[in-house]
């Protein structure tokens, strides 16, 4: 570590301390079985038959040899990084957050909750050795790296960070760090429900395997050093069936391919933001150090990071920090904006009054000046900082207890064990000796996670007459660091001195004497909404006891009374009533924040759970659920606008023309280009915000729109509808009865298709979508793991007793060599001719018109009473071209798709049937290529012409 004792973040301070740890680490008794540990791309069995120079982390694809089932980035969630949806911190999510004291615990962040790792999870028992371990890590370091490469540009936008080209290689070390955790048995995250739980289990269970495999390597290579296999016998064989020591060293002497891997995808200008290259270099690009960049792969190039010798508690801490301190400036940005701003006069409260004409202690509540967009913008932000507040007291808490592990106290030098198992606590304990040097006061610890530049020039804020610009942990009560903020409270008690600013707001005192005033509830109408859980991480979580999780349906009841047009308020039902402290809401901004939470919820929806809820063909066991909760929320929403609009038509003051329902319509539609702009990168829902649109469109300008017939109205008509589909199609007897006709289907040649290759990287398969991750059928997932067992047993590269009864036996004598077919390369070469294409066209449209035709099956003219065979126009027209081509050139030299083949002499005269029948599956292969070509074509020219000639588009195929 740098001699340096001032540190400019906790990020660059705990890297320092890792560096340190790694170091002792490498240079130890770990370094004695490096070469034996280190894995070689070239000798994984997923892998044979790549040629040589392709044997690098960047040059492979992953996904030819797994049959597009192992993806591993299936089943998570797309939005890597949310605007709204936060981390884990419960007991039950967390492996070491103790189950009695729900005030003390580490916190996932949500990067890591949907960590691409499903290749592991379904990993089979081929992956017995450590060049196989390396390549199913490296698989989802490199798809890991993909998504986040993807997805943290987008999330920069909206939350801008520290502006500078080291958040990439950050967010990429962060992931790498959690790899390492998971392989070594130090990963805290334990899944969300009980089938992701059993699923990280049943991984763990499947590592400690592969490591037991390792280690029987290991000690058969040092057979013929008795010396070391004593050793390597001592140092790995003390931990049981964890094998920590030895997780422990693989990764040491692997980490630095997985770190090649994981920054495939990082670009020139991606740095890592710590001088750490050859002792104090920086990267100069592509976050490696050495000048490396990905398809050269330079060696003994090692990472320039040492989160993954940093104990994952503190890294999350750290990263949830930095998390939290981008949002706050975000939204309270926004809120200064919508409710405070100085330019536009503007002064508004949190629940949407107009602050210069309102005195609460009057009870004179006055809206106007848009002051309802300033409720939109703080509901959020005062659920979310309430929320991250109990977040931070539950880490800051805990953190006491971690320092306890540098005297080797709070568990053993090696281990922890857990409720939920045991944990690998090796090199922890030096971590935080270092640590506490400088850090035993977590007080001290919070000053340095202040220094956070996203920590730093936040909006101005008022405490105690002091304006403060950055966010203080350590004084985060004086600081009001996570307080309500100033822009988002009620109007002043007593109101302003000063019509414009800097206001001058009076202090409550000004008008004790006059008392508080009670609102009179009589004729007042009860609105009871369902209140989300802020803490859930997905659109079923946050509806909590709605969809029958155990947990309470937690409802709120408003009672709103209308005074006058500039006095219609809310006031909510719980002890603060009638006290100064008593939330009073105006009915315009309860009305429009309903309705904007609604419709995201509903986008939500699909963001998440698309492959159920539109899904009205294939029953999915998973989905069963899902469909009944959104069928739930879909009726309580339907509950909800009818108590909303028993308030609003009770509204006297529209005029003639502007009639409550025209408005609505009319406001609707300002209002819904918000709503879904922080969609504009989800693919999934973008087809939905469409079909939202046209409603809304629909009805934005009708002035005879009613109670019955106005956008949202419409729309909950619409989602009751999808809702009654998806229980149609998702349910258990339909799911039963078609699992039983795919098993009376014939299967085919399972062994043909699974040699095809493709000629480069191809798209990532299209897995379910985001929240669906438990939505794969049990079932389904047993037979795939049956047949990856299968696979294994019919000669996988681990079988060694099968690779040296063929070293003895040598090739069976008379088989064909086996060809493996690159589909893609034969179809691109055949399109990379654009005379390929015009000839096909003018064979396949030749200016006749086909109409049907009916024939004997003896080919003679129909006659009135003998039977015959009808062919369609789209028979009579389909494209053979390549196939007559084959059959023309049979025998001869042969030219299928412009590439001459000549017929074999002599001694190759025995591979003649093989050569033959290659030249008719190309043949086969470019006829349908060309005949799908024309026809798809076609379709997206007739679709376009429907969708000009109908409001509704037309499903896709």
């Amino acid at each position: 570590m740098a001699a340096s004792t001032t540190y400019s973040s906790a990020k660059d301070f705990l890297d320092q301390i890792g560096q340190k740890v790694y170091d002792e680490v490498k240079n130890g008794e770990a370094k004695t079985y490096k070469d034996e540990l280190e894995g070689k791309l070239s000798f994984a069995s997923i892998f044979v038959g790549e040629t040589v120079s392709s044997l690098h982390p960047c040059g492979l694809d992953y996904t030819k040899r797994l049959k597009g089932k192992r993806y591993p980035c299936a089943n998570r969630q797309t939005v890597r990084f949310s605007d709204e949806y936060g981390g884990q911190c419960t007991h039950n999510r967390i492996k070491d957050n103790k189950s009695d004291d729900n005030t003390c615990g580490a916190c996932a962040p949500y990067r890591r909750l949907h960590l691409c790792d499903y290749n592991l999870e379904k990993m089979g028992r081929t992956s017995t050795t450590k060049h196989d371990l390396l390549a199913e890590v490296c698989m989802a370091a490199k798809y890991e790296g993909d998504s986040i490469k993807t997805h943290y540009p987008k999330y920069e936008i909206q939350y801008p960070g520290s502006g500078s080209s080291f958040t990439l290689c950050t967010m990429l070390a962060r992931s790498f760090a959690d790899i390492g955790d998971i392989v070594r048995g130090k990963d805290l995250y334990l899944g969300y429900d009980d089938k992701e739980k059993n699923r990280r289990k049943q991984l763990d269970d499947k590592l400690k395997d592969i490591f037991a495999k390792i280690y029987d390597n290991l000690m058969e290579d040092l057979t013929n050093d008795q010396t070391k296999k004593d050793g390597a016998q001592k140092r790995y064989n003390g931990d049981g069936d964890n094998f920590f020591k030895l997780r422990e060293d693989w990764w040491t002497a692997n980490r630095h391919t997985v770190w090649k891997a994981i920054t495939c995808h990082a670009g020139e200008s991606d740095k890592y933001f710590r001088n750490t290259c050859a002792g104090e270099q920086r990267t100069k690009g592509y976050c490696r150090c050495d000048g490396d960049q990905p398809g050269q792969d330079k060696p003994n190039t090692d990472p320039p990071t040492y989160f993954d010798y940093v104990p994952q508690y503190l890294r999350w801490f750290e990263e949830w920090a930095e998390e939290f301190c981008t949002k706050r400036k975000h939204k309270l940005q926004n809120a200064i904006t919508n409710c405070r701003d100085y330019a536009q006069n503007l002064y508004c409260s949190g629940n949407g009054y107009n602050c210069k004409e309102t005195i609460r202690a009057e009870n004179k509540l006055v809206e106007g000046d848009d002051c309802h967009k300033c409720s939109v913008s703080c509901k959020p932000f005062v659920k979310w900082i309430d929320n991250q507040k109990l977040e931070f007291e539950k880490q800051k808490k805990k953190y006491a207890e971690e320092i306890k592990k540098a005297d080797g106290k709070n568990g053993t030098t090696t281990t922890i064990t857990t409720t939920h198992g045991t944990i690998n606590n090796m090199y922890v304990g030096d971590f935080y000796k270092t640590l506490q040097d400088k850090y035993r006061s977590v007080d001290d610890f919070l000053e340095l996670l202040s220094k956070e530049t996203t920590c730093k020039e936040h909006p101005e804020v008022e405490v105690k007459g002091v304006k403060a610009r950055s966010v203080d942990f350590n004084n985060h009560e004086d600081n009001e660091t996570f307080c309500r903020t100033e822009y988002c409270k009620p109007c002043p008690l007593c109101g302003l001195g000063m019509q414009e600013p800097p206001w001058n707001p009076k202090k409550d005192t000004d008008c004790e004497d006059r008392g508080i005033k009670t609102f009179d509830d009589r004729n007042s109408t009860p609105i009871n909404l369902l209140v989300k859980d802020v803490t859930g991480t997905s659109i079923v979580e946050k509806l909590g006891g709605l969809c029958g999780n155990g947990a309470k349906k937690n409802i709120q009841t408003w009672k709103c009374r209308f005074e006058s047009s500039q006095n219609y308020y809310c006031v909510l039902q719980n002890d603060k009533k009638n006290t100064p402290q008593q939330e009073i809401e105006s009915f315009n901004s309860l009305f429009w924040h309903w309705i904007t939470e609604m419709l995201k919820d509903s986008i939500d929806w699909r963001k998440e759970h698309e492959n159920c809820i539109n899904n009205n063909n294939t029953c999915k066991k998973g989905c069963k659920s899902k469909c009944e909760c959104f069928e739930k929320w879909v009726k309580r929403m339907k509950e909800e606008w009818k108590q909303v609009l028993e308030v609003y038509d009770k509204q006297p003051d529209f005029k003639e023309v502007f009639t409550p329902y025209f408005t609505l319509g009319y406001l609707l539609k300002e209002y819904f280009t918000k709503i879904k702009a922080p969609y504009e990168e989800v693919e999934s829902v973008q087809e939905f915000i469409k079909e939202m649109e046209q409603i809304i469109d629909e009805n934005s300008n009708n002035i005879n729109a009613t109670k019955e017939n106005n956008s949202i109205t419409k729309f909950l008509q619409h989602e009751e509808g999808i809702a009654t589909e998806c229980k149609k199609t998702h349910n258990e007897e339909k799911c039963k009865k078609q699992k039983q006709q795919q098993q009376k289907q014939p299967t085919g040649d399972r062994g043909r298709s699974e040699t095809f290759t493709t000629g480069g990287p191809r798209p990532a398969p299209p897995g379910p979508t985001a929240g669906d991750a438990e939505e794969i059928d049990e079932d389904e997932e047993e037979e795939e793991e049956e047949e990856e067992e299968d696979d294994d047993d019919a000669g996988g590269g681990s079988d060694v007793g099968a690779e040296e009864k063929a070293k003895k036996e040598g090739p069976e004598q008379g088989s064909p060599p086996k060809e493996e077919v690159n589909l893609c390369e034969i179809v691109d070469k055949l399109f990379s001719n654009v005379e390929n294409l015009k000839q096909a066209c003018q064979q396949k449209y030749d200016g006749k018109y086909y109409g049907w035709k009916c024939v004997t099956p003896s080919g003679e003219k129909s006659g009135d009473t003998g039977g015959s065979i009808c062919v369609p126009p789209r028979r009579r027209r389909l494209y053979v071209g390549k196939l007559q081509e084959w059959a023309d050139n049979s025998g001869n030299d042969t030219a299928v798709g412009g590439v001459t083949q000549p017929q074999p002499q002599g001694d190759a005269a025995s591979t003649s049937s093989l050569t033959d029948a290659t030249h008719l599956r190309d043949a086969f292969i470019q006829s349908a290529a060309v005949e799908t070509f024309f026809l798809w074509d076609r379709y997206k020219k007739e679709n376009t012409k429907t969708q000009s000639e109908s409001p509704q588009a037309p499903q896709q195929p």
